[in-house]
């Protein structure tokens, strides 16, 4: 809330998403591995961190890149990292929770406390500092503070999902079931999912940054065409990511 002289004044009452971690991957690191044709994946591990410390995620890089939970167990939260040119850019995590920050062991940050002797903020914990939402269509509506001069990373917030199975199909005569004449069938899978980039003070999105395509291979030899399957699409409409401040974090 605001001061009669226009002030911010910070309250007990108010719940803040404060730094668990930095984790830096340089270019070039090793430890990634296969998730598409134009992409790759790793896990990373931040222990002490549960569900109940409503965990965030926020990226750094010039990449397009993406993040899910696959694991809470093992006493912390395994996040998966998604990222094109793996290995050619550098990514940056920044892990934010809304736990309480522990009692500083040095009287240099300034802290606030709760009547009950916790603290609620500490300023050796930065807290995160949302800027705005980036949003479809690519490459990406930006609704929010400006970014000129400031250091930007991504929250993954809901991602677009497109996936197609395809099937084709050459004319009679083009396979054989015993005596008889079939209709080779070709079937083709691709999927493809949003990535954001975050780096500097800029900002884009796609919502098929990654894509899987298998070309067409045979699948079966069908005895008529009614026989051969339909193609199938399912799509999730809309992608969209949080916009964070980490100047000097």
């Amino acid at each position: 809330m605001n001061t009669p002289d226009g002030r911010v004044q910070l309250l007990t009452s108010q719940i803040y998403f404060r730094l668990e971690q930095k984790i830096e991957i340089p270019a070039g690191s090793t430890g990634w591995q296969q998730f598409s044709n134009n992409s790759g994946q790793r896990d990373v591990f931040v222990a002490g961190l549960s569900p109940s410390d409503i965990p965030m995620l926020a990226i750094a890089s010039p990449s397009f890149t993406w993040a899910d939970v696959v694991s809470t167990a093992n006493g912390g939260i395994t996040w998966r990292i998604y990222a094109t040119s793996t290995g050619s850019n550098p990514i940056t995590l920044y892990v934010f929770s809304q736990r309480r920050p522990p009692v500083s062991e040095h009287m240099a940050g300034a802290e606030l406390y709760a009547p009950d002797g916790s603290i609620v903020w500490s300023s050796d914990y930065p807290i995160a500092r949302p800027l705005g939402i980036l949003s479809n269509p690519a490459p990406g509506t930006y609704s929010g503070v400006g970014l000129s001069g400031r250091s930007v990373a991504h929250v993954p917030q809901k991602q677009e999902v497109n996936s197609a199975i395809s099937f084709t199909s050459a004319g009679e005569g083009s396979c054989r079931i015993g005596p008889y004449n079939g209709w080779q069938v070709y079937r083709r899978d691709q999927w493809s999912r949003t990535g954001v980039s975050a780096w500097g003070s800029s900002v884009s999105g796609s919502g098929t940054a990654f894509f899987q395509d298998s070309g067409s291979f045979q699948y079966m030899c069908a005895s008529s065409p009614s026989s051969i399957p339909l193609s199938q699409q399912i799509s999730t409409v809309g992608w969209r990511s949080l916009i964070l401040d980490v100047t000097n974090i």
